[in-house]
């Protein structure tokens, strides 16, 4: 039997006859939930028809879908799937709808309207909700080719009429940007955004870009925007809907008050489903489908699952009435007559028919045992069924598993062959092993087949799969807005109050005017902008201003260059040190080190192979290995400590793994032992879980060699634990342990092998002062299927609540509610059980005794219980892949950076994930509360909020590199400024010389930035800041090619910034004191101790007429057309003098 074995069965061709016929009112049996993926797959490639497979609401569709794409592609069958999910929850909850859900819906019916036949996973919510008409879907969706005439002011109304946010830089689904001929564009149909260039109405070309870099990275020939909603946009459809509304008898008073809000501009949550009044314009599904199939899975339970919702439904519907809301009927809003066709017309698949109903079409699947990584038992249940002559088939997701699990078969007597066609026909009572995902295996008893999943075998891991980089695009001022703080490095601390044009020497100038004490005033000329910072510090509490012309700020930086120059020191004397140890140099990497890596389940990330090549370089070196893993939980990091601990044990070294805590000991040891379960390598764990007997016979057996790998809590660090001999030593978050045993840790790091890992971010600049001195590794790749939280900020309301744990529950997830009073925290986990009778609730908080903390943690983490009560202390490190639903009660009282990192420990998986941020009804919040709240809205996943507080954590992480006396330090002068005092004191240290130069530059050229070519102020400051800060003149030409890319055609006077950028860069390096041009000359003051090469310099002089006089003046006669031929010949002398210069 091959892998195809179902299309040779009677029964599967009876029904596919049957199908084909239009007999579609079918029952069929002995389909298993873990087959049914398959089935379809096979299905889709035998029916010519819309499959619309409707499951229980329970069922995610987008892994049901996912499984169906996998097999699809095993079997080389083409076919589309796509998901049609419900819009929301529930219709009556004012919450926003999750991008996702209507971007899925409309590409749905967009791709119906095409005359696409594709396999749609739905639910009834999903299905009935009436949809807009196929008329005006033609409406929702505008389709632009490179070429095409467009106006571009119409096509921006179009996108504001979509419902896309329009953002100075474009970096998540559902945004737009406009700069001058440039609109960016994110739809959320494609993976990457996209870059449309306007030459007067022409689209001239199309472009992708990374939003991560904004730079294009390839031509496209047309693109498609779908809007974000699921109703016509425009004009005429909003007068038609007001229309309609105001004729209804209920609720006037209050559809008024929404039309007022939504003419203001406001976002009504609902008005999905309000639009639905303006019936005309709306129609069931059907009306997309030509001949469809209908499959109804559990149909018993997906009919109770209905009513029950439906009858729920409509009581709140009578309760908002009698509140005279303006509300819709839930008859209004599904199609209930469609209902009655789909159930007519359906195939039903259901194990126990009743009576009076057609007799079913038998399948045969049933399920297979799951081994949970008891290896011999599944050895023997396999030479069971070779006894019996059945067929096996066993998917592995990676070549390196296929070839580990066929050398432990062959080890055990089992004959082993690999399949690599799907028609292949299977010999003998051979296992055969095929590469490829199943997600849940399958036995087929009356054609002897059996196939397993490699998930039925070992322990199930992390619901992640292959990822490539996303980084959160980062620049200079980018956040800065009027009345920030800021740091000017020679002036001091002041308040940035915008950008001013000012007219020097008849040419207009932009400057940025800083406040200082006493409303001193600076204007700061923006090609001076390397001398300004933003000004960042953890507190969060705003510095002092300090008053021009005192002498408060000298003494300040003087303060702060000190300590600077003290950690550059230290930090020295410890390299140096280290570099003088030595410890054991591992071997090479070896044959089973090999086959560890290709069974690693993921794809590596750059940042992940990096790091493992590094931690390898390290320990194969014969000094100790001291480096510092970083990374978000959920990144990676533990894979790479694995590596690093299996080639220790490789080489017969033990290692020890140092967790904070037990809970996080726990989780280490799991995922240790599963990771290494097909090598013969021992692990144990040493924590409270352990009992003392246990603990006993652990302790001798790591005396005399035969445990490892050790992983522990700080009882690693007790006087009775003695290691044969240690190796390496992992330590997980050192930061989080006490003065106490970090002196043992010290003692127990002296000429072993050690790696550190945090999940505290570390600043890139702070890794670049450091490199040469500290050997850190940085993870910064999110996994790719991690979604963007679906965030939503809403007055407490139960119904709200209750909605968010149900659904959560209903998938078989975990939900964490946050509330931060311990008072009360126990009323709060009672309400919660009130409000879902199915939960299993437990309470944790920060003064409960340690044991009892870890007890409850760890009993959460088995799935004991699916709600967590908490006060804001869940555990920072632990990995949670199930908890995909965060509410945090009164969110009003929370700082942004607490919300963010709140909101980080949802979202660890493929899993959409929600954050639910609970506030008092808005009319009771004070006015500071209301803009904290406006902040949270647009908190998305790379806006600024998000910016500012994944700043404000790596903050945090310096001062866990630098240690945490230099807090005051970072508070007094800024993050920034902190981080060039250190760097500078670092490069002194190493010898480096490092001097100051100002050269004064006049040549009466107008560069400034134009406001129609970049009209965003801080987009304006932030290239201002790049070209003051230039490290080598070529970067002058990368960012112009940037520029050109991302905001259009260059226009004269910023071409001109370019040449002034690279001048200057020039006149700094040969140290001149001025540059100067009256009319065609241009006059170089240079000081005495400038060493020319004479000789050489002649020749220029001879070439532009020029002269030198005694004061350190030259001058050069240019004879340019215009400015830029000016700017042009005075590079040129520059670049030309820069090789005539000794510099000493």
């Amino acid at each position: 039997m091959s892998l195809d074995f179902l299309l040779d069965l009677p029964e599967f061709r009876t029904l596919v006859e049957k199908l084909k016929k239009g007999e579609d009112c079918l029952h069929l049996s002995g389909l298993i939930p873990e087959a049914r993926a398959y089935f379809y797959a096979l299905l889709a490639g035998q029916i010519d028809r819309p499959l619309v497979i409707v499951e229980p609401q329970a069922w995610a569709l987008e892994e049901i879908k996912q499984e169906i794409e996998n097999l699809l592609g095993f079997f080389s069958i083409k076919r589309q799937v796509e998901s049609l999910p419900a819009l929301s929850a529930d219709p009556y909850l004012e919450v926003p709808v999750p991008l996702d859900m209507v971007a899925s819906r409309l590409k749905v019916l967009y791709g119906l309207n095409q005359g696409h036949q594709p396999l749609i996973l739905t639910n009834l919510p999903g299905l009935l909700k009436k949809v807009p008409r196929p008329e005006d879907l033609t409406r929702s969706v505008v389709r632009i080719n490179h070429g095409q005439s467009l106006d571009r002011d119409l096509l921006l109304q179009q996108l504001a009429d979509y419902g896309y946010t329009q953002e100075d830089l474009v970096s998540s689904a559902g945004e737009y940007a406009f700069r001058g001929g440039i609109v960016d564009i994110y739809s959320v149909w494609s993976k990457n955004p996209f870059r449309l260039e306007f030459i007067e109405n022409q689209v001239a070309s199309i472009r992708e870009f990374d939003p991560s870099t904004q730079r294009s990275i390839g031509r496209l020939e047309s693109v498609v925007i779908p809007s974000l909603k699921e109703y016509p946009g425009g004009k005429e459809f909003r007068e038609e809907f007001k229309r309609q509304a105001r004729k209804r008898e209920t609720g006037l008073a209050d559809l008024e008050r929404k039309i007022e809000l939504w003419e203001e501009g406001e976002i009504l949550p609902s008005f999905d489903y309000y639009a639905l009044a303006a019936s005309d314009h709306f129609c069931p599904l059907s009306s997309y489908l030509t001949n469809p199939l209908f499959i109804l899975e559990e149909k018993d339970l997906i009919e109770k699952e209905w009513e029950e919702q439906f009858s729920d439904w409509e009581k709140t519907y009578d309760n908002l009435v009698k509140q005279r809301s303006f509300v819709l009927s839930p008859a209004e809003i599904f199609s209930l007559d469609f209902r009655q066709e789909i159930k007519s017309k359906a195939v039903c698949i259901q194990d126990l028919s009743e009576e009076g109903e057609q007799p079913a079409l038998q399948l045969g699947f049933q399920s297979v045992p799951r081994f949970d990584n008891r290896i011999p038992f599944f050895l023997q249940y396999l030479k069971k069924r070779q006894e019996e002559r059945d067929v096996c088939y066993i998917f592995l997701t990676n070549p390196g598993k296929k070839d580990r699990l066929a050398h432990l078969l062959r080890e055990n007597d089992l004959t082993v062959r690999t399949v690599s066609a799907v028609t292949e026909k299977p010999r003998g009572e051979e296992i055969n092993l095929v590469e490829g995902r199943l997600e849940k295996g399958f036995s087929y008893p009356r054609q002897k087949i059996y196939l397993f999943a490699e998930k039925d075998i070992f322990t199930e891991e992390k619901v992640l799969t292959s990822r490539p980089s996303r980084k959160v695009f980062f620049s200079q001022f980018q956040d800065l807005k009027q009345g920030d703080y800021v740091v000017h490095t020679e002036y001091g601390v002041g308040l940035f109050n915008g950008l001013k044009k000012v007219d020097l020497d008849g040419q207009p100038h932009d400057f940025i005017e800083l406040i200082y004490r006493d409303d001193d005033r600076l204007l700061v000329p923006v090609e001076d902008l390397n001398l300004v910072q933003k000004f960042a510090s953890s507190a969060g509490a705003n510095p002092q201003l300090d008053k021009l012309g005192s002498q408060s700020w000298v003494k300040t930086r003087a303060r702060v260059k000190k300590a600077a120059e003290e950690i550059a020191q230290e930090l020295l004397e410890l390299y140096a040190r280290r570099k003088t140890a030595r410890g054991f140099a591992f071997s090479p990497e070896g044959q089973w080190e090999r086959e560890f890596d290709q069974i690693f389940a993921y794809e590596e990330t750059e940042d992940q192979l990096r790091a493992i090549q590094e931690v390898r370089r390290d320990m194969e070196a014969d000094q100790p290995m001291d480096r510092l893993l970083c990374g978000d939980v959920g990144y990676g990091k533990t894979e790479v400590a694995m590596r690093a601990a299996f080639k220790a044990a490789m080489d017969g070294k033990q290692v020890a793994v140092l967790c904070p805590t037990t809970v996080l000991a726990n989780q280490h040891l799991t995922t240790f032992r599963q990771r290494m379960l097909l090598f013969p390598v021992r692990i144990e764990g040493l924590t409270r879980l352990q009992s003392k007997k246990e603990q006993q016979k652990i302790l001798e057996d790591l005396k005399k060699g035969f445990v490892d790998i050790i992983i522990g809590t700080h009882r690693l660090l007790s006087a009775d634990v003695g290691f044969k001999d240690l190796g390496l030593l992992i330590i997980d978050e050192e930061q989080r342990f006490g003065v106490s045993h970090k002196e043992k840790i010290k003692q127990l790091k002296a000429n072993v092998d050690v790696l550190t890992l945090t999940a505290t971010p570390i600043p890139r600049t702070l890794n670049m002062a450091l490199s040469g001195l500290r050997d850190i590794s940085l993870i910064e790749t999110p996994p790719r299927d991690r979604l963007a939280v679906h965030t939503v900020v809403a007055p407490f309301n139960s119904r709200l609540v209750a909605s968010a744990i149900k659904q959560e529950l209903e998938r078989s997830g975990q939900v964490y509610y946050i509330h931060n009073r311990i008072e009360d925290i126990d009323r709060m986990a009672r309400l919660v059980e009130k409000l879902v009778p199915q939960a299993r609730v437990i309470t944790i908080h920060g003064q409960m005794p340690g044991r009892e903390l870890e007890k409850r943690m760890s009993a959460f983490i088995d799935q004991k219980y699916n709600v967590l009560v908490s006060t804001t202390i869940i555990e920072n490190g632990i990995d949670i892949p199930l908890v995909n639903t965060l509410i945090v009660d009164r969110a009003d009282l929370y700082g942004l950076a607490q919300l963010y990192q709140l909101r980080g420990r949802v979202g660890r998986s493929s899993r959409q994930a929600y954050a639910y941020f609970l506030v008092p009804p808005l009319s009771e919040l004070t006015f500071e509360a209301r803009e904290r709240l406006k902040a949270l809205k647009e908190f998305s996943e790379l806006g600024s909020g998000f910016r500012l507080a994944a700043r404000d954590l790596e903050i945090r992480g310096a001062g866990n590199i630098l240690g945490h006396r230099q807090h005051g330090f970072i508070e007094a002068v800024g993050y920034e400024y902190f981080l060039q005092l250190l760097d500078k004191a670092i490069r002194e240290q190493k010898g480096e010389k490092i001097e100051e130069v100002k050269c004064q530059i006049n040549l009466k050229i107008d560069f400034r930035i134009p406001e129609d070519y970049l009209p965003q102020v801080n987009l304006r400051l932030n290239l201002y800041k790049r070209l003051s800060s230039l490290e080598q003149p070529d970067e002058a030409l990368r960012i112009r090619e940037e520029i050109e890319d991302r905001f259009g055609p260059v226009p004269p006077s910023v071409e001109n910034l370019f040449y002034y950028a690279r001048i200057r860069f020039y006149a700094q390096k040969i140290r001149l004191s001025a540059l100067d041009r009256s009319g065609q000359r241009l006059v170089i003051k240079f000081p005495p101790e400038t060493n020319f090469i004479w000789n050489q310099v002649q020749g220029l002089l001879r070439r532009y007429a020029g002269n030198v006089s005694p004061l350190g003046l030259m001058s050069f006669n240019i004879r340019a057309e215009d400015e830029q031929g000016f700017l042009r010949e005075t590079l040129f002398i520059l670049q030309e003098l820069s090789g005539y210069t000794i510099i000493n």
